[in-house]
């Protein structure tokens, strides 16, 4: 995920937990089966105001969620299997606001969420069905002006999320999904302007896992599948712009990304996208004045990032992506000041990081990649006149990249 959406989009879960009694090794067993069967899941939340000061709408719909705290040695399972659809719609209308509006809206088909204190063996299995549908839609109309908003779409056909604190993790997941996910995100203002702040971001996954970890081993085996179409779509039109304007849309087929710090962190495994993925950013603005403009699309076939501080680390993935994947970031506008744009496209990307205080701390592994997708980023600005533009296109069908190093050291 590009680091504008990370940095825009927070995802909100559910709690189903199912125990059964402790066994003789002294673990707690937690076992989770979930099944959203060809049922239509609807969550919406539409705000309409004249003048405001503040506006927050966030709104969330998941097919099955689960959420484990624990902090004790426990052995979970998880089995969650989704089909028919997810929708989630957050849309504020408003004439003028003077402070800040916050516009959210989250659609997961399987979502799990487990946070370890101690150590855990954990399996996860997560199935979305083939013509099954995950969207997410947060919109902001503006007639006058607001003068600072967030807005943002996220989407996934199956996501986990881990966060370990002194704890020893070991997971066994399998995604699969043939579910079609898109997300949206818009910005609306044809009469008004978008104030001093603004911003955007839509992020849709077809599988993703994410892992935190402090003091933590963290050891991953990955099974990852997805054929359904992935898009987001991040639009902007307005008569006049934000002085600060942030826009970002991101899509990826497959996704694992390993965050860890002074414990061991290994990924292995296989990913395999035979899903178009499309990422969209187009703004349109007639007036963007002294306004400065930063707009990005990301899209990927398969992703896996590592990244570790103060021990070894082990990325070990076979990654096959048979699919288009298309990334576009586009600008048009009038009179205004500068403009800074990028877009970038991956049949498939590996990268692992590792920075330590200590000689002898490597990032080691072995990564196959294969693509056959045609790969495309786009990226065209049009406008009268302005301070300047930056911009950027990447198009790689394989990227692999081992990095070690020691803090205050670059490479």
């Amino acid at each position: 995920m590009s680091k504008y959406a990370k940095a825009l989009i927070a995802g909100t879960s559910a709690v189903t937990l199912m125990f059964v009694p402790a066994f003789a090794d002294d673990t707690t067993e937690i076992e989770n089966t979930q099944v959203n069967d060809a049922a239509d899941v609807l969550s919406l939340l539409r705000l309409d105001t004249g003048d405001a000061g503040n506006a927050t709408l966030a709104t969330a719909a998941m097919g099955n969620a689960l959420e484990v705290d624990v902090n004790e040695p426990h052995d979970v399972s998880n089995d969650q299997s989704f089909s028919g659809s997810v929708r989630a719609e957050a849309e504020t209308t408003l004439n003028s606001l003077d402070g800040t509006a916050i516009t959210s809206a989250t659609a997961i088909g399987n979502a799990a969420v487990f946070d370890f204190e101690s150590d855990a063996d954990l399996t996860s299995t997560q199935t979305a069905a083939d013509g099954s549908t995950v969207d997410a839609a947060a919109t902001l109309n503006v007639n006058a002006y607001a003068m600072s908003s967030i807005t943002a779409s996220q989407a996934a056909a199956n996501a986990v999320e881990i966060n370990a604190e002194t704890a020893s993790v070991v997971g066994q997941f399998t995604q699969d999904s043939g579910a079609d996910v898109s997300a949206r995100t818009t910005l609306n203002a044809p009469t008004g302007g978008l104030g001093w702040m603004a911003a955007g971001a839509a992020a849709a996954n077809g599988n993703n896992i994410t892992t935190s970890g402090f003091d933590a081993d963290q050891i991953l085996d990955i099974d990852q599948t997805n054929r359904g179409r992935i898009s987001s779509d991040m639009q902007v039109e307005a008569r006049g712009g934000s002085e600060f304007m942030t826009v970002a849309s991101q899509a990826q087929g497959n996704g694992v990304d390993l965050n860890n710090q002074w414990g061991y962190a290994h990924i292995q495994g296989q990913q395999t996208n035979d899903g178009e993925v499309d990422a969209n950013t187009r703004v349109v603005i007639d007036d963007f004045d002294i306004d400065s403009i930063i707009m990005a699309s990301e899209a990927i076939g398969n992703s896996a990032l590592l990244s570790n501080q103060g021990a070894d680390t082990w990325m070990g993935v076979a990654q096959t992506n048979r699919a288009n994947v298309n990334a576009t970031t586009t600008f048009e506008g009038g009179v205004g000041g500068e403009v800074t744009g990028s877009a970038a496209a991956y049949g498939n990307a590996a990268t692992s990081y590792v920075c330590s205080n200590c000689p002898g701390v490597e990032a080691r592994g072995q990564v196959n990649q294969t693509n056959s997708g045609n790969v495309t980023s786009t990226f065209q600005t049009t406008y009268q006149s302005g301070w300047g533009v930056i911009g950027s296109a990447t198009a790689v069908g394989n990227s692999a990249t081992f990095v070690s190093e020691r803090p205050g050291e670059s490479e």
